[in-house]
């Protein structure tokens, strides 16, 4: 199973609830990024999928991610990064 940080900037605001749908599985680390565990998507096949709905007026990263780490944010993120960080 892999880790992954995903950031973005949406370009098209319409397109925010249905991308907000698909990442409804990971955590909210920041306004506009992700941490996703996920066993069957790789990097490319996240941000093709998320190109896709966003119509590609996105711009998009998927950085895998393990510890060790530093940082801190919202609580829940935290939490989230301490029980799934490889």
């Amino acid at each position: 199973m892999a880790t992954y940080l995903i950031t973005y900037d949406l370009q098209d605001p319409s397109k925010e609830k249905a991308l907000l749908d698909y990442l409804v599985n990971g955590t909210l680390a920041t306004k506009s990024s992700y941490l996703l565990t996920t066993s069957s998507e790789t990097p490319q096949q996240l941000v093709d999928a998320i190109r896709a709905i966003a119509n590609d007026k996105i711009h998009v990263y998927v950085f895998t991610i393990a510890k060790p780490y530093y940082g801190f944010g919202p609580n829940a993120a935290n939490d989230w990064l301490t029980k799934h960080l490889p």
